[in-house]
């Protein structure tokens, strides 16, 4: 099996992934962001449940179910010093948390929008869409015999493209798969793009065009060497989820908890003027500052130590 393509291919739709990109954020929230998200979430979900129908009828794909539903406990024990940081900057990437996003879209917000609300419904959309993706994927690779163990990339862009081939319809089925994966794609890297701009442009006496252009540039650039060596992208995924991910969340719990305090609890419920949303809101802050903050420092520490290469379960 070979590995991801790499060169001047991958850099021109480096390019052309990039213009789209800053093309959607130079418009703006309402003209860009928010109408290209309308039409992009809706589409991935519909192309998504029609896959995994699809998917359910390929011979193997009860092992591949069984793969992704059935966990083994004991290698989750026996490898949790690595599985809970994966996981947990799985999350943060998912999620968009320790990043800025959910912080830069909230500010959009109406104030007679319901911040609590917004949040369960963002994860079970999300929780929704990650479990169609393992409805999908393992029963693919299952079907075709091919092992899902590998990690990073190579599962996606070789193993399910590779499957794909073997299969009837494959090629089309495989345009429509990878179309969802690159709107999935699209709408995260707008997401991140914007916490960047928005800053930038409350800040500097420049237009959204001039700033989400010169920021975007500067992306592309750092994206360059990843389109011609893939251990540049496995560098860039290590730091990221390792270490600026749980760096950045620890940061922000911590301010949220013990620095911004009182005033976080009125974001969240808008007024703490019944005994009710008092106790609601004290209730919140306290799981912040004690029950998320202790959970973010355990997945840091390992998190950091593993990267470093000093810390082994048991």
């Amino acid at each position: 099996m070979s590995g991801p393509r790499v060169g001047f291919d991958a850099l021109f739709y480096h390019t052309l992934f990039m213009a789209l990109t800053v093309g959607i954020v130079a418009l703006g929230v309402r003209r860009g962001i928010e109408l290209s998200t309308k039409l992009m979430v809706p589409s991935i979900i519909l192309m998504m449940i029609a896959l995994v129908v699809w998917a359910s009828t390929l011979p193997g794909s009860g092992a591949g179910y069984r793969f992704f539903l059935e966990p083994d406990v004991s290698v989750i024990v026996a490898n949790a010093e690595t599985i809970i940081p994966a996981a947990v900057g799985e999350v943060l990437f998912t999620l968009s948390l320790g990043m800025g996003a959910m912080i830069t879209y909230a500010s959009y917000v109406d104030s007679d929008e319901n911040l609590s609300t917004d949040g369960i419904a963002i994860v079970l959309v999300n929780t929704f869409v990650g479990y169609l993706a393992g409805l999908l994927v393992f029963p693919l690779l299952f079907a075709q015999g091919i092992n899902p163990g590998e990690p990073g990339a190579g599962v996606i862009f070789v193993g399910v493209a590779t499957a794909f081939r073997t299969l009837p319809f494959g090629e089309i089925l495989g345009v429509i798969f990878f179309a969802v994966v690159s709107l999935a794609a699209l709408s995260s890297a707008i997401s991140l793009l914007e916490v960047v701009v928005s800053f930038a442009v409350d800040n500097v006496p420049y237009s959204r065009p001039v700033v989400a252009t010169t920021i975007g540039g500067l992306i592309f650039v750092a994206g360059i060497p990843v389109a011609f060596d893939t251990n540049v992208l496995a560098l860039y995924d290590s730091v990221t989820s390792k270490l600026l991910l749980p760096s950045g969340v620890f940061l922000i719990t911590l301010f949220v908890g013990w620095v911004y305090g009182r005033d976080a609890i009125d974001e969240l419920l808008h007024s703490v003027n019944s005994q009710r949303d008092r106790l609601l809101g004290l209730l919140w802050l306290w799981h912040v500052r004690i029950v998320l903050l202790a959970a973010v420092v355990m997945t840091l520490v390992l998190s950091v130590s593993e990267y470093l290469g000093i810390y082994h379960w048991g």
